[in-house]
C-alpha cells in the first residue's frame, strides 16, 4: 500500500507546493484524497491514468481541495484514444451532490457520456473493495467538512483534510496507526478552523497514533522550528513530505 502526496500545499500559491491531494494505491486500487488544483496532471508522474482512477475522497468544498474535480471530469472524456467505462465512485460531505451538479451545469464538457458517476455523502462503514473499509467524522472547518479513517486489513489511517481541533476529532483518530493532518499555521496566529503546530501535536498525542503525517502548510509553518514544536510534544514518528514524495505503509 502506498501514498503519493500530489500536493502538500495550500491555497497560497507557491512553487513546488500545490494544493491538496494524495494518491492512495491498494493493490489495483487507485483513489484521491482531495483533488486541489494541479492534481490530474501530477499524477502523470506517477504512471497512474487518470480515467482509471477508481474512487475520489473529498473532505471540503474549497477550492484548494476539490477545483481538479472539473479537469478530471473534463478528461475523463476529453483524451483521444481513451474512453472511460467504469463508474467513478466519488465520497464526500454533505452537499456533494449540489457540488458535482454545479459543475456539470457551468462545465458541460464534463457531463459523463461513457461511465456514471457514484455519489456517496458522509460515508459510514463503506466497503470499498475487499480489504478496505472507510468511515468519515465530522471536522469543523467548515460546517460540513469531514475526515476520513480508512481500514486496510489490520491498518488504519486516518486524514483529516483541514480541520479545527477538538475532543471530537481526537476520539475520531484515537487508536489509529498513522494520521494525516495540516499544520496550515504557526502557533502565534489565532485560528478557529485550522491547526497550528502545538494543536496538530497535541491532537496526535491524545489520539495515540503511532505515525503522523503533516501536510496543508501556509508558509509560516515551512521553516525550521515547526518539527522542533511538535516532537517536544508527540514521541512518535513525524513526517512532513514533498510534493511527489512516496510513503509506503502497513507492510
Amino acid at each position: 500500500m502506498q501514498l503519493t502526496f500530489l500536493g502538500t500545499g495550500t491555497a497560497a500559491p507557491l512553487f513546488g507546493r500545490r494544493p491538496s491531494s494524495i494518491l492512495l494505491k491498494n493493490g489495483d486500487f487507485t483513489g484521491l484524497l482531495d483533488i486541489g488544483s494541479g492534481a490530474v496532471h501530477s499524477l502523470a508522474a506517477t504512471n497512474v491514468d487518470p480515467i482509471n482512477l477508481n474512487a475520489l475522497f473529498i473532505s471540503h468544498f474549497h477550492s484548494d481541495h476539490s477545483a481538479d474535480m472539473i479537469m478530471l471530469l473534463h478528461s475523463n472524456g476529453a483524451t483521444p484514444g481513451k474512453i472511460r467505462t467504469a463508474p467513478l465512485k466519488i465520497y464526500g460531505p454533505q452537499g456533494l451532490r449540489t457540488f458535482i451538479d454545479g459543475i456539470l451545469k457551468l462545465f458541460p464538457e464534463t457531463e459523463p457520456e461513457t461511465y456514471s458517476l457514484d455519489l456517496k455523502e458522509n460515508p459510514q462503514n463503506e466497503k470499498i473493495i475487499s480489504n478496505m473499509k472507510v468511515d468519515c467524522f465530522r471536522t469543523e472547518h467548515t460546517v460540513n467538512s469531514i475526515g476520513y479513517r480508512f481500514r486496510i486489513n489490520d491498518f488504519e489511517f486516518v486524514y483529516t483534510g483541514d480541520c479545527s481541533f477538538s475532543m471530537e476529532l481526537i476520539h475520531s483518530c484515537t487508536g489509529a496507526d498513522m494520521m494525516i493532518t495540516e499544520c496550515s499555521f504557526a502557533d502565534r496566529k489565532e485560528t478557529a478552523d485550522h491547526l497550528t503546530p502545538a494543536y496538530a501535536a497535541e491532537l496526535a498525542k491524545e489520539a495515540g497514533v503511532k505515525d503522523l503525517i503533516i501536510i496543508h502548510r501556509y508558509p509560516q509553518t515551512l521553516k525550521e522550528g515547526v518539527e522542533h514544536e511538535i516532537s517536544s510534544v508527540y514521541s512518535g514518528r513525524l513526517f512532513f513530505p514533498q510534493d511527489g514524495q512516496m510513503i509506503s505503509f502497513g507492510e
